[in-house]
């Protein structure tokens, strides 16, 4: 874990991201940790406030995928937008070339002005594409939930109203699960229920607390 987020003087917070595959249960583990006294910020959220509310990445965006993109008042379809960019590695390397370097500075000053407002512990950012966003050297570790791929699509069709080849074909257009798997720190497996997924919370928590301490150099 020799991370640039490990570096920072600051030896009382640590930053941590909870990432994974689309519907495998990244938002419930941060849940937890927000219950054991973290900090979370939603990158996904900062992502889509990037896109949908800055005028000039918006612009930018109809330059790119054109006005198909919009929906109703002139919005931002985000739906329309993620059938361009899901599958086509040519759009979605034009979305990322725009939105990462946004997206870190908005991540860095979040976690900074956490900091800085005197929380002494661990800041979780809850983001799907830590590694399609290249995000993974801004933190002290990644924490990785995974599930079996027809979990996830059959979670994608009751939450998404996706059709089987709509979900199966956005489950793969991401980096594969193993792959992230391998690159994590910490990996939480979700293929059971809820008490089941807060238990393997509660082993990765303690982790990050040891992790904590031996930052503080308890």
């Amino acid at each position: 874990m020799a991370r640039t987020g490990s570096k920072r003087n600051d030896h009382k917070v640590i930053t941590i991201a909870v990432t994974g595959g689309i519907a495998s249960g990244k938002t419930s583990v941060c849940r937890y940790f927000e219950k054991r006294g973290a900090r979370i910020i939603d990158a996904d959220a900062i992502g889509h406030e990037i896109i949908g509310k800055r005028p000039d990445v918006l612009a930018k965006l109809l330059e790119f995928f054109g006005k198909g993109i919009l929906g109703g008042e002139g919005r931002l379809d985000r739906k329309a937008l993620a059938r361009i960019v899901f599958c086509d590695r040519t759009n979605l390397e034009k979305l990322n070339k725009l939105v990462h370097p946004i997206l870190i500075e908005e991540l860095r000053e979040r976690m900074r002005r956490i900091a800085e407002e005197g929380f002494e512990g661990i800041i979780v950012a809850d983001a799907a594409l830590i590694f399609e966003w290249n995000l993974v050297e801004i933190f002290d570790a990644i924490v990785v939930v995974s599930c079996d791929e027809e979990v996830q699509q059959a979670r994608m069709r009751k939450r998404d109203s996706l059709g089987a080849d709509e979900a199966l074909s956005r489950i793969r257009c991401q980096i594969p699960q193993a792959e992230k798997i391998a690159k994590a720190d910490f990996h939480i497996s979700n293929d059971g229920g809820l008490e089941e997924l807060e238990t393997k919370s509660a082993r990765v928590w303690n982790k990050l607390q040891e992790l904590l301490n031996s930052r503080r150099g308890g």
